[in-house]
C-alpha cells in the first residue's frame, strides 16, 4: 500500500485529515481496481460522513502515479532487465566500506556491468562493485 498525498481537498478538509491509498498497483492491466469485491464492500458500507465512531468518508477517485527507477529495489530491477532464462537473479552482496562484493554465477557473467551499475545506483555509500573470480586459499 502506497500513501499518496492528496492533490485536491474538499471544503473543510486539511491535508492531515485526508489520505489517498493505492490499494492495488496494476501495470498494464485493463481491469479496474474498483472491480475488487472487497473494495466494493468497503465502499458500499461507507456512511458518507464523519460521526462519533471515527469513520470518515471514503471517496472513489483515480490518479495517475508515475513510478520511476528510483521506486524499485535492486532485485526488482534485475528481474525485469535480465532474461527469463536466469533463474536466480543476484540479489545479495556484502558491503565493506565503499566496496560491494558479489558472487556472480556463470550464467550472470555476461550481465555483470548491468548488475554492477544497478548495485551502484541503489546503494549510495557504494562506489566499487567487485566479483570474486576464484577461491581464497590463504591461511589466517
Amino acid at each position: 500500500v502506497y500513501e499518496v498525498p492528496p492533490p485536491e481537498l474538499a471544503a473543510g478538509e486539511d491535508a492531515k485529515s485526508v489520505r489517498k491509498l493505492v490499494l492495488k498497483l496494476s501495470l498494464g492491466s485493463d481491469k479496474d481496481v474498483y472491480d475488487d469485491e472487497v473494495l466494493q464492500k468497503v465502499l458500499g458500507e461507507d456512511d458518507g460522513g464523519d460521526d462519533a465512531s471515527g469513520k470518515g468518508t471514503i471517496r472513489r477517485s483515480t490518479h495517475a502515479i508515475e513510478i520511476s527507477y528510483n521506486h524499485f529495489t535492486v532485485e526488482e530491477i534485475l528481474r525485469k532487465v535480465l532474461p527469463d532464462s536466469i533463474a536466480e537473479v543476484p540479489s545479495s552482496f556484502e558491503v565493506a566500506g565503499h566496496l560491494a562484493h558479489i558472487n556472480l554465477r556463470e550464467e550472470t557473467l555476461p550481465y555483470k556491468h548491468i548488475i554492477g551499475q544497478t548495485i551502484l545506483d541503489k546503494n549510495v555509500g557504494v562506489s566499487i562493485v567487485v566479483n570474486k573470480i576464484g577461491t581464497i586459499e590463504n591461511e589466517f
